[in-house]
């Protein structure tokens, strides 16, 4: 692959890790431990999504959702969720509705 055509395919996701991880080298895991509280703390206050499945991991801001939900609905309000939580720079969504794994 020509060197060009590489990081133009590949610059937005590079510059996404690079940020990720220098911003995981400026705050401290305590700090990303309790982001990640908060996020779970306003997915839960949902009613909607109080049954889901869902672990939250949080690196240097980033969010990272895993887990199952019932519908494509509760995964778009899981996402929005943690979007709108005070201090979330990124939300990186990988959860699976139920029936979509089998």
């Amino acid at each position: 692959m020509h060197k060009s055509l590489f990081f133009r395919l590949f610059r937005r996701p590079l510059l996404l890790l690079a940020i990720t991880l220098w911003l995981g080298s400026c705050q401290s895991a305590p700090a990303d431990q309790a982001m990640a509280t908060q996020v779970l703390l306003h997915i839960n206050s949902e009613p909607a999504l109080q049954s889901s499945q869902i672990r939250v991991q949080v690196i240097g801001g980033v969010v990272y959702l895993y887990g199952l939900v019932d519908t494509e609905r509760e995964m778009f309000a899981v996402e929005a969720a943690a979007r709108t939580t005070p201090g979330v720079i990124h939300v990186v969504n990988a959860t699976s509705v139920h029936s979509s794994i089998f």
